[in-house]
């Protein structure tokens, strides 16, 4: 019996390697648009009915292969939203496949511990090795689009997926989405214009004194909205690429070179969306807080996403933010017809307050660290002051929070605390705070912040 069982073994991994249509008798090489898909095996599936199933079984439908992976809020949220609304829309027309790389253990007990997900129980293929192969990404969400022939019809992005794209594609039997091309390797210490995006280009960094560039969006490059600057030799660099003209507003006036780590810098409020205030008659170019996603979506990327590139000798970092700022007010002001500033504005807003109930205990002391799972619902804060917690908590859990939060407790000491709660849920928060005598009020204040206004 035992022989018997390890030939079968054996028979079963021969069975599930070769792809008896042809699939894996020649190593995996990128699709072109137009051509036929391979039958794809679609097996370690989570949540579907069968073990596994072939893409010809669906000939007669649109299948979108979604590449996803746990660390992508974008991919979450079409995992979570998106899939859903659009199977039960179009279900007898359209099958939306989910796959990542990540095992089948590991995705198993994220959706487990995943209070979306618990009862959602989302299907998903996993422990991909060969499909992701014939689409070659360096990010996700990934979407592949194949017509009911078999045929590879379109690449996009996630964006793309959503209900007016699926209809009307669904009604012409064909897409027209931009040709879609694949990220580039992209060498962050070099030029944005020279060798770090197109290798024939021969510029020496150490003869460029100062240079600034904006340019629109660039599908070759990944969505990277920037973060604290870096220094390469003497010289000092701001790179952000493909991101929008509210982001780059926010970095203008959030980043600061020196202090750099961004909980330590008095400024990085601005950096989050409710700090920012649009006064503009036309208001499609911007993604504030509660607009519709798929509203977002359908505007032109080539209209939204901009690449930003600032480079300065190292003695003038200092001047780092004032000449990004008046770079974006240059070129958006006669682009857009529009200005951005740092002013006052009375807004309703969340402050942490001291209930009066408690007494604050002072730090053990230890490592300062602010430890924050969403999944799980709670935030560890150890040796760290009230304002990193909120920089922490509001990166992961608040960022679309429309009201801004700000800090009214006067609590400067470091502080050790647990907080167990729906983190996203400013009252759920709360009531974990009232253990340690703060809580959040709705309160009228007075605050700066970023103005994104039409030009006078």
């Amino acid at each position: 019996m035992m022989r018997l069982a390890i030939i079968m073994a054996i028979v079963i991994a021969i069975l599930n390697s070769v792809d008896l249509k042809g699939q894996a008798n020649s190593a995996p090489r990128a699709l072109a648009i137009g051509e036929t898909c391979p039958d794809f095996l679609f097996t370690n599936l989570l949540h579907y009915e069968q073990d596994s199933f072939r893409l010809s079984s669906l000939r007669g439908k649109w299948v979108i292969l979604d590449f996803w992976s746990r660390g992508c809020r974008g991919c979450i949220l079409i995992l979570k939203n998106k899939i859903p609304r659009l199977q039960q829309l179009f279900n007898s027309q359209l099958v939306i496949i989910p796959i990542t790389r990540e095992k089948q253990g590991i995705i198993a007990d994220y959706f487990n511990k995943t209070n979306a997900f618990k009862e959602m129980k989302p299907f998903t293929m996993t422990g991909d090795t060969t499909i992701f192969r014939y689409f070659p990404h360096t990010g996700v969400p990934h979407e592949v689009w194949i017509n009911p022939e078999g045929k590879l019809a379109a690449i996009t992005d996630g964006g793309k997926v959503n209900e007016t794209n699926v209809r009307t594609v669904l009604e012409r039997g064909y897409t027209t989405f931009p040709e879609w091309k694949p990220v580039m390797k992209f060498e962050s210490h070099q030029l944005l214009m020279s060798a770090g995006a197109n290798d024939s280009w021969i510029w020496n960094l150490d003869n460029i004194e100062y240079t600034s560039i904006l340019t629109r969006f660039a599908p070759q490059l990944p969505f990277q909205t920037g973060g604290p600057a870096r220094v390469f030799g003497n010289r000092i660099k701001m790179l952000v690429t493909n991101a929008t003209i509210e982001n780059l507003y926010q970095m203008a006036f959030g980043i600061r070179w020196k202090p750099q780590i961004l909980e330590h810098n008095p400024d990085f409020w601005f950096l989050f969306p409710a700090r920012t205030r649009f006064e503009v008659k036309d208001s499609s170019f911007y993604l504030w807080p509660g607009r519709k996603s798929e509203d977002y979506s359908s505007f032109p990327d080539s209209l939204k996403y901009f690449c930003y590139e600032l480079m300065l000798p190292l003695k003038d970092s200092l001047h780092l933010r004032s000449y990004m700022q008046q770079d974006l007010n240059r070129i958006f002001g006669n682009s857009h017809c529009i200005e951005g500033q740092k002013e006052k504005r009375k807004v309703t807003c969340w402050a942490l307050t001291r209930t009066g109930k408690k007494a604050i205990v002072p730090s053990k002391g230890g490592k300062s660290e602010v430890g924050v799972d969403l999944d799980k619902g709670y935030v560890q804060l150890q040796n760290a002051t009230i304002t990193k917690f909120l920089f922490y908590w509001i990166s992961y859990c608040q960022w679309l929070n429309p009201v801004p939060i700000i800090d009214e407790s006067g609590i400067t000491i470091p502080l050790d605390f647990t907080l167990q709660a729906d983190l996203e849920n400013i009252e759920s928060v709360n009531h974990a705070l009232l253990n340690y005598g703060l809580e959040f009020r709705l309160v009228e204040r007075e605050l700066e912040m970023v103005v994104i206004r039409d030009k006078k």
